[in-house]
């Protein structure tokens, strides 16, 4: 399985002119190859939006065994509130080194492997963020490290 979404996060509260579906639909397609230069992110689109989000799944079973690999990735946001930048100093966190490092969004991966014991008792092993890849999809917001989880199914 997988999908890929775009969405341009036009703010038609602050930007009346991009209410013209006209307008819109040329910015949609203006931007959807290209980051959104900073001046425009600040006046004319919504705040902590990702543009590209891609998902992937797959997953092989042979007889008893199956094995997964999922992958996930979400563009860097084009607008994020100035506070954040003000607050480096007193939060002892500088935003602008994680955003330079984090430009080209963010790419997650997770493992998983089970086997059916019975028709009923299965075994599984998860590892959500393979890679331990530190990110936020928010700031101030980080998501989940890497973590393994063993899963025993019993159906009833």
């Amino acid at each position: 399985m997988g999908g890929y979404t775009y969405t341009f996060p036009g703010d038609l509260d602050s930007n009346s002119t991009i209410k013209n579906a006209g307008k819109y639909i040329n910015d949609f397609f203006k931007y959807s190859t290209k980051r959104i230069d900073s001046a425009y992110a600040y006046n004319n689109t919504l705040q902590f939006r990702s543009r590209h989000l891609v998902r992937g799944d797959i997953e092989i079973t042979f007889k008893k065994f199956s094995v997964g690999y999922t992958i996930y990735y979400a563009s860097f946001p084009e607008k994020i509130p100035q506070i954040f930048y003000l607050l480096d100093g007193f939060l002892n966190y500088n935003y602008y080194d994680y955003q330079k490092k984090h430009i080209k969004g963010d790419l997650v991966m997770d493992l998983r492997a089970g086997y059916d014991v019975s028709s009923k008792l299965r075994i599984g092993f998860v590892c959500k963020n393979l890679t331990n890849h530190l990110y936020s999809t928010r700031p101030g917001i980080m998501e989940a490290p890497r973590n393994f989880t063993l899963q025993l199914r019993y159906k009833i």
